[in-house]
């Protein structure tokens, strides 16, 4: 567990950190001096002809309190276009922005898996094009894990706009603030569809172990609609993964 004073941080701090917005390989270059240190958390955002809905992506990554880390933005579009002119102009501003384009395969899972190879970070925090994350978010999580060899992943509440409004709340009241759960514990809470185990991609950082293991987003036949599901259940195999309200 993390120490009673780490816990009292956060929950006078950093209750609000995550925002989920409902609307709206070969090597890669590496941006800047080879000899920068390599970034605690690399924040990845697949992303396929959403300029408008990327820019407020990026932005919210750019606003982090938290200001080490790296930026991975995968581009899936077989031809370039607006979006990676910007990519481009915008890493050349900020070296901690590195686009990459896809070479394939092409689609969801395919884009996700290449930002997810051309992450550097110890931590990996996944981002959606259309979902922004609070100003806290990096701290936060970052925060929960610091010094834990046994955790694998950390996952956050959320919140749910669609045009602008609120739809759903982000904390429970009836739950604790952390919760740490066993990967025994998370496999049947996602068999009970229990919020503590079950998570958006956006609303996940993994330790890049998984994807060294091989723990990458799949399409096998017969599923049809549960593919963020079948993953998550494969990183929660792996160890311990707390939960954020």
């Amino acid at each position: 567990m993390l120490e009673s004073r780490g816990i009292e941080i956060i929950q006078q701090k950093y209750r609000c950190h995550f925002i989920l917005s409902l609307r709206g390989s070969s090597k890669q270059s590496l941006c800047g001096s080879s000899k920068r240190m390599l970034p605690p958390v690399s924040v990845i955002i697949p992303t396929f002809q959403r300029q408008d809905l990327l820019r407020r992506a990026v932005d919210s990554v750019v606003r982090q309190t938290l200001r080490d880390w790296e930026l991975v933005v995968s581009d899936d579009e077989k031809v370039p276009s607006e979006s990676w002119r910007w990519l481009v102009e915008l890493a050349a501003s900020d070296p901690r922005v590195r686009p990459v384009r896809n070479p394939g395969p092409h689609g969801q899972i395919g884009n996700t898996n290449n930002a997810l190879r051309a992450a550097r970070g110890t931590w990996i925090k996944l981002l959606h094009d259309d979902d922004v994350l609070k100003p806290n978010c990096l701290d936060v999580l970052t925060r929960a894990v610091a010094g834990r060899s046994d955790i694998v992943a950390v996952s956050c509440a959320d919140e749910g706009f669609v045009d602008g409004i609120r739809t759903e709340r982000f904390h429970r009241l009836d739950r604790p603030l952390l919760e740490e759960i066993s990967a025994g514990e998370a496999l049947l809470a996602m068999y009970l569809l229990d919020e503590g185990a079950w998570a958006r991609p956006s609303q996940q950082l993994i330790h890049r172990s998984i994807v060294d293991a091989g723990i990458m987003f799949e399409d096998p036949a017969g599923l049809v609609m549960l593919v963020d599901s079948w993953w998550n259940a494969r990183v929660r195999a792996r160890g311990r993964s707390p939960h954020l309200q």
